[in-house]
């Protein structure tokens, strides 16, 4: 009896390794996937990016994640990252004696390479790449 429940516990315990190793299998094609991806949409992202709004909020993103205004010196874009299908800018605001600190995250709808658009808060937003 004794051998009979040692033997179920060994094949118990082989079905469940094997079966972890092949879940951690399908993570990292996933997460290589996903960084592969990653990488097309930092591609596409790099650049000078002209706002359409009236607002006219201009920026270049860097491939090295650092990020910059082109045209506004109270809202100051120092860095931005790729999550999923979001755009994370981390921004400084400069106003009277005072500077604050905050990330604007927007969900990338459409980019290509020539253009794209954001969403935030329910407005979308249209880019043209500065050539």
């Amino acid at each position: 009896m004794k051998r009979k429940f040692s033997f179920i516990a060994v094949i118990l315990f082989l079905t469940l390794f094997l079966s972890s190793c092949r879940d951690l299998k399908s993570v990292k094609m996933r997460d290589s996937h996903i960084q592969k991806q990653d990488t097309q949409l930092v591609d596409l992202l790099v650049g000078s990016w002209l706002d359409q709004s009236d607002a006219k909020l201009h920026f270049t993103l860097y491939r090295n994640g650092t990020a910059k205004s082109d045209n506004m010196s109270s809202l100051i874009y120092k860095a931005w990252r790729v999550d999923e299908n979001k755009l994370i800018l981390t921004v400084e605001s400069i106003g009277n004696h005072l500077s604050l600190r905050d990330e604007d995250i927007y969900t990338i709808i459409d980019i290509n390479k020539k253009e794209m658009i954001l969403k935030a808060n329910g407005i979308e937003y249209k880019y043209i790449r500065r050539k």
